[in-house]
């Protein structure tokens, strides 16, 4: 069976009418059923009237105008109904048998990327069917866990990214950060994108991981924007009630997250937030992730920070891995506080700092409420914009054609 097909964006049709060699063509339209029902080849009924031609459709010369054609560029590419049996070029034939439907990148307009169902700490190990029939089925390829999109044609694009919540550890919890711009693609760019996911709450410990930051660069890992994920909270009664200390933010640096007795700085220029180094403090969490280095692992009372061993009571909880390291999050053997994947850190005693361009400080435990601190994000396109603490579950990003 051979099927007639036809472009429904403006500026393929252009493309096409450019290059006529005669004023009109055929398209696989008609209203031969049921008059002014107009049908595509494939069965789905005409969405609009905004392509046609002034006064059109109307039937006439009489009745039997049941037909749609193209007209060429000086009549502004728009939509005619004629009788059928006019002699008219069909713009395109192709046998439908064995071969999709879809040619990859035609008619792109908008994508959205998620975690593709993972949870935890590892990303996607496979697309599946999340993305059938959307414009980004045939441009995505995943590779350890990171979504390969290839841009399909040269452009303006707006991107919108949003990092993941940090996981559920008493009534209230941190939110993910929201972050958009436009930027300039080209056909053939492959851009790197890191879904955060939520960090897991602790079911005996009233702590939570970390949420993953979402990331979205070029090959050669150089971000366009990242959104930070959100501190995992923790204390006695776990986080009782939401903190903007503990969410991500729209700023370059991770936040310090919340505590009524110490906090310690997040990260900095793309960097882990650290360890706080040697003395004897409260159980931390693990330090979110950033871009180029991984969060700071935290440790037990009187410990040594991540350059020694163990104190008394003490542990390496571990921090989230940098996006260039592979975005893992932070993990504790048999805890289930795991860090989201996008650098989350690991919660413990204290909750675990949020991934982001910049990683969230690891929290500390107190005979109270506290939180890990919100990753950081960053922002090289125009027309920037974002708002701290928004998103209350997984990231996500958006990519759509302007």
């Amino acid at each position: 069976m051979w099927w007639m097909v036809w472009f429904l964006q403006a500026r393929w049709r252009g493309n096409i009418s450019d290059t006529l060699t005669r004023p009109t063509v055929w398209i696989g339209l008609t209203d031969v059923k049921k008059e002014g029902t107009f049908v595509w080849e494939d069965g789905e009924e005409l969405g609009g009237f905004s392509d046609w031609w002034w006064g059109e459709p109307n039937n006439e010369p009489g009745d039997d105008a049941d037909c749609v054609r193209m007209k060429s560029a000086a009549w502004l590419k728009t939509w005619k109904d004629t009788p059928c049996q006019r002699l008219h070029k069909v713009i395109c034939e192709k046998d439908n048998t064995g071969v999709s439907d879809r040619i990859p990148g035609l008619g792109f307009q908008t994508a959205t990327f998620t975690t593709l169902g993972a949870t935890g700490r590892a990303g996607p190990t496979s697309l599946g069917d999340h993305y059938r029939g959307q414009d980004h089925e045939k441009l995505v390829t995943l590779q350890n866990g990171i979504q390969l999109f290839t841009v399909p044609e040269t452009g303006n694009y707006s991107i919108e990214v949003a990092g993941a919540a940090a996981g559920q550890a008493g009534t209230a919890r941190g939110r993910g950060a929201l972050v958009s711009g436009t930027f300039q693609l080209q056909e053939g760019d492959v851009l790197k994108i890191l879904v955060g996911q939520e960090g897991l709450g602790s079911r005996r410990h009233l702590s939570a991981g970390g949420g993953g930051g979402t990331f979205v660069t070029r090959a050669d890992d150089s971000p366009l924007i990242v959104a930070g994920g959100a501190g995992g909270g923790a204390g006695v009664w776990g986080l009782k009630s939401h903190r903007a200390e503990c969410d991500g933010t729209t700023g370059e640096s991770g936040q310090a997250g919340f505590g009524r007795l110490q906090t310690h700085p997040g990260g900095r220029a793309g960097c882990g937030a650290k360890d706080p180094g040697e003395g004897c403090w409260m159980n931390g969490g693990g330090g979110g992730g950033g871009l180029v280095s991984n969060g700071g692992s935290g440790m037990g009372v009187c410990g040594h920070g991540s350059r020694g061993n163990a104190g008394k009571h003490g542990g390496r909880f571990r921090g989230g891995f940098a996006f260039v390291n592979g975005g893992v999050g932070g993990k504790q053997a048999g805890k289930d506080s795991d860090g989201g994947f996008g650098g989350g850190g690991v919660g413990y005693y204290g909750g675990g700092g949020g991934g982001g361009y910049s990683g969230g400080a690891m929290g500390m435990w107190e005979n109270g409420s506290s939180c890990g601190g919100g990753g950081g994000s960053f922002n090289s396109g125009r027309d920037s914009g974002g708002q701290d603490g928004v998103n209350d579950g997984p990231g996500y990003a958006v990519i759509t054609k302007m």
